[in-house]
C-alpha cells in the first residue's frame, strides 16, 4: 500500500497569485475554494500523466472541452456537461485533455462530507441545473458579511443532487447488467487496490470472494472487457508510478516494496506495461515539474 502521500492535488499547492496575475475569477474562505470558468491550460491542475493523490474534496463542472481520466484505477471520459465529484484519497491520473477545457472548480473543504467519487453525463437540463446552483455559491460567497450557513447548505446541494443521479444511472445500468455480477465487480476492484502490490494470482482473489477463479475470470471479463491480471497490473503500475514521482527510493527498495525479486524483474515488468524503462519514467515527470 501507498504509505505517504505523493504528488497531493491540496489547497497547501495552489497559487492563488498566479490566479490574480492571470486574472482568474476565484473565491476563498477558509477550507473552501470556488474557481470560475477557468481555461485548464492556463491552470492545469493536473499535469498529464502524473499520478495525483487527491487531499479534499472536488467538484469539477465541465463547461466546454473533453478529457480522459483514470480515478481509482477505473477509466473514464468527461465532456461538455460532465460533472466529476472526487471523494479525499481519490488517486487521478489525467491521460488526455483538450486544448479547449473551461471548468467549474470546487474544493469543498471538511464540512461537506464526500464519500464516494461520481461521475455523471450530463443531461443538458442536468447541466443546467448544476450550473445555476454553482453560479447561485457564487454569488452568495461574494455577499458580505459572508453568509458561510447558505454557501455551505447550496454545496450540500449539489453533491447530494449528484448523489442522486450517480445512483439513478447505476440502476439503470444494473437492469443491463446482473447486480451480482457488478457487486462481484466492484468487490474485486476494491480488493486489487487493497492487495495488489503483495498478491497477484486469480485464486487470492477468488478465495477473498468465496467463488472458484474460473467464475471470477469471467465475470471481470464480462463486467470491464479486461483479465483478473490486467486489473492487477494496472494497479501495480499505478502504486509504482507514485513511489518513482517521490524520487526517493532506489530502484531495488522500490522493487522490494512492491514485491518484486529484484530491481532487474521490476524493471522488466514496468517497461512491459508502460513501454519505457522506471528512470525513464522518472526523467519524463521530472521535465514536467
Amino acid at each position: 500500500m501507498i504509505t505517504k502521500p505523493v504528488h497531493p492535488l491540496s489547497l497547501t499547492d495552489v497559487d492563488f497569485q498566479e490566479f490574480v496575475n492571470q486574472s482568474v475569477q476565484f473565491f476563498t474562505h477558509d477550507d473552501f475554494v470556488m474557481i470560475m470558468n477557468v481555461c485548464f491550460y492556463r491552470q492545469p491542475f493536473l499535469k498529464p500523466n502524473e499520478v495525483y493523490r487527491i487531499t479534499e474534496s472536488r467538484l469539477i463542472l465541465l463547461l466546454e472541452g473533453h478529457a480522459q481520466a483514470s480515478i481509482n484505477l477505473q477509466d473514464y471520459a468527461v465532456s461538455q456537461g460532465s460533472l466529476v465529484l472526487l471523494a479525499p484519497d481519490a488517486i487521478v491520473e489525467l491521460k488526455e485533455v483538450s486544448d479547449n477545457v473551461r471548468v467549474i472548480a470546487m474544493v469543498l473543504g471538511e464540512e461537506v462530507k464526500v464519500k464516494q467519487d461520481v461521475i455523471l453525463h450530463n443531461s443538458p437540463t442536468e447541466f443546467e441545473h448544476f450550473l445555476r446552483l454553482s453560479y447561485l455559491v457564487w454569488d452568495m460567497a461574494h455577499c458580505q458579511p459572508y453568509r458561510h450557513e447558505t454557501v455551505y447548505h447550496l454545496l450540500h446541494a449539489i453533491v447530494a443532487n449528484a448523489l442522486q443521479l450517480d445512483k439513478q444511472q447505476k440502476q439503470s445500468e444494473a437492469q443491463s447488467q446482473p447486480a451480482r455480477l457488478q457487486t462481484l465487480f466492484q468487490e474485486f476492484r476494491r480488493l486489487v487496490a487493497l492487495h495488489a502490490t503483495q498478491h497477484r494470482t486469480v485464486n487470492f482473489y477468488a478465495q477473498a470472494l468465496h467463488i472458484t477463479p474460473h467464475y471470477l475470470s469471467a465475470v471481470i471479463k464480462k463486467a470491464s472487457n479486461q483479465s483478473v491480471m490486467q486489473w492487477v497490473h494496472r494497479a501495480l503500475v499505478q502504486e509504482a508510478k507514485l513511489l518513482l514521482q517521490a524520487n526517493e527510493l532506489m530502484l531495488f527498495e522500490i522493487a522490494y516494496r512492491l514485491n518484486f525479486p529484484s530491481a532487474s524483474a521490476f524493471t522488466k515488468f514496468f517497461k512491459r506495461e508502460t513501454g519505457i524503462t522506471p528512470t525513464q519514467y522518472q526523467e519524463q515527470t521530472a521535465k514536467g515539474r
